[in-house]
């Protein structure tokens, strides 16, 4: 085999192998992340469905992820300023100074019942005179209609602790849940959970609200651009599933 036919084949081998070619020489990049909101961020591991996604795509793209975790509410203000290269987590209809990416991740909103009552769900308007727990903010985040209707619940509470959501459904004291499904099918095993109510009770999920899609914001677009390309491969090769399902995700 001559010296030329060699770096060939190291060449080929090097595009094939982004992560072995260029492993030492990635470049830092500062990304805001908002705090633990397992599966897609668990802050303490440094892991997460949506971070791993963001960390690999990063790291394809020849960019090392340095992680700035802080609260949700000061990762925009973080971007605006230029404190940080990068953001996650954006929906696309947020009025930022930045290049957003790609759709890289979508969070599913759902309202959760117990089975064994029996309610029937196909509207937010249905959660009129029910007793509804949701997540911290949730009247802001969801459709308009939606705030509309738990103004007409019986009891409805919102909780900055997602697992509650899952042990007030549970223990009986709330008869709808409204949550991203990934979230609350993660706090099932929360021992929190499983230890003072039932999670293996069978519950029913009313997919009730749209899809929301969200970005990672870059500083530069190049960077932006690079990015994007890797998580379009990473989607075709089959890797970004693989890592949605390790953490029992659906995307």
């Amino acid at each position: 085999m001559t010296s030329k036919l060699c770096r060939i084949l190291l060449f080929v081998f090097a595009l094939c192998a982004p992560h072995a070619a260029y492993s030492d020489d990635l470049k830092p990049l500062n990304v805001a992340v908002g705090l633990s909101l397992p599966p897609y961020v668990i802050a303490q591991e440094k892991r997460g469905m949506e971070y791993d996604i963001v960390r690999e795509a990063l790291a394809d793209a020849g960019y090392e992820i340095v992680p700035v975790f802080m609260d949700f509410g000061d990762v925009l203000g973080a971007m605006s300023d230029q404190q940080v290269d990068a953001a996650m987590t954006f929906p696309g209809d947020l009025h930022v100074a930045a290049t957003l990416s790609q759709v890289h991740i979508t969070y599913h909103n759902q309202a959760m019942t117990l089975a064994a009552r029996g309610l029937e769900i196909e509207a937010t308007s249905d959660l009129a005179g029910k007793s509804v727990i949701a997540f911290q903010n949730a009247r802001s985040y969801l459709p308009a209609p939606y705030q509309v209707s738990v103004e007409a619940s019986t009891i409805y509470s919102e909780v900055p602790e997602q697992y509650l959501q899952n042990l007030g459904l549970f223990t009986g004291d709330f008869e709808v849940a409204v949550a991203d499904i990934n979230i609350f099918n993660w706090f099932n095993d929360d021992p929190r959970v499983t230890s003072t109510s039932d999670s293996d009770q069978a519950v029913a999920y009313h997919d009730i609200f749209p899809p929301t899609p969200y970005h990672v914001a870059f500083q530069d677009h190049r960077i932006r651009d690079a990015f994007d390309i890797a998580l379009t491969a990473m989607k075709e090769s089959g890797r970004y599933q693989e890592i949605i399902e390790s953490y029992g995700g659906v995307q």
